[in-house]
């Protein structure tokens, strides 16, 4: 079975752009990832920087603030909201992939986009240039409700996650609980999920998750862009408890976060690039 970390899926969709996503992260070539908030774009960069020949470290172009930071060959670098990007740090960007290609560094591009990339080209909200530059690849991730046969089984990862980290097992979902999280649309997509599970994991006084634990809010604009971007966050907050509860043990803590040792380490690896001691 290939592991795919967070990504659980039984949607062909979904399962066809993870194995097109294992094929592009050993090639050099630009990503533009898009899709709905809460998608897991930034995990896809993730997995994609896991599954990649070569990877010196990941960094962002902060559009909205520092810039970019210093580059090394072999980085990867993420340009988040790529939408949102304005006309003079496009320009900037533009002319730095110009320098850093005469200077010969393999530097990796990766941008997301919550827009869908015929709309930021029609409407003219990015360069062409820089538009055709990056979107050499397109990961369209689809969302949470156009793939229903998902839901129940990330419902199940989730409560499995959240209980691992609470140090309690044993718990399921009543019938009522499952037909309610497979009525509700979702419009936070699988970050929402997440929410939603982990609210009910908290608010469960016994081993069963009733229906009136699935609790539904409705966030508005900038609440939801925030939870869309946890999904990675999330991961690494989960890695790190369950090594934490089996005392470091690598084997044992892959086992139960349900990846392989491999894919394991490489996440390490990637916290260790961030600056995180582990």
């Amino acid at each position: 079975m290939t592991d795919f970390g967070l990504f659980q899926t039984q949607n062909a969709e979904m399962a066809q752009l993870l194995q097109r996503a294992e094929v592009v992260a050993m090639t050099p070539a630009p990503v533009l990832i898009s899709g709905e908030r809460g998608v897991g774009k930034t995990l896809l960069t993730q997995l994609l920087c896991e599954k990649g020949q070569w990877t010196q470290g990941l960094k962002r172009w902060d559009h909205q603030g520092r810039g970019l930071p210093e580059l090394n060959s072999g980085d990867w670098v993420l340009i988040e909201g790529l939408e949102e990007m304005d006309s003079y740090n496009q320009v900037a960007l533009s002319q730095k992939m110009d320098e850093l290609r005469a200077q010969n560094f393999r530097i990796r591009w990766i941008a997301t986009t919550a827009a869908r990339p015929q709309q930021l080209f029609a409407e003219k909200k990015i360069r062409d240039d820089l538009f055709y530059r990056l979107s050499v690849i397109h990961l369209a991730i689809p969302s949470l409700q156009v793939r229903p046969e998902d839901i129940l089984p990330l419902s199940e990862f989730f409560m499995k996650m959240f209980s691992v980290m609470r140090n309690r097992s044993g718990m399921n979902f009543a019938d009522s609980a499952a037909k309610k999280l497979q009525a509700h649309t979702w419009p936070g997509n699988v970050a929402e999920l997440e929410n939603v599970i982990e609210r009910a994991i908290s608010l469960a006084t016994d081993d069963v998750i009733d229906h009136d634990l699935i609790q539904f809010d409705h966030p508005n604009e900038r609440a939801m862009a925030q939870m869309g971007t946890t999904l990675s966050d999330m991961e690494k907050k989960l890695i790190l408890q369950t090594l934490q509860l089996t005392r470091q043990n690598k084997t044992r803590a892959a086992q139960i976060l349900g990846i392989s040792i491999r894919t394991l380490r490489n996440k390490l690896n990637i916290y260790r690039e961030q600056g995180l001691v582990i």
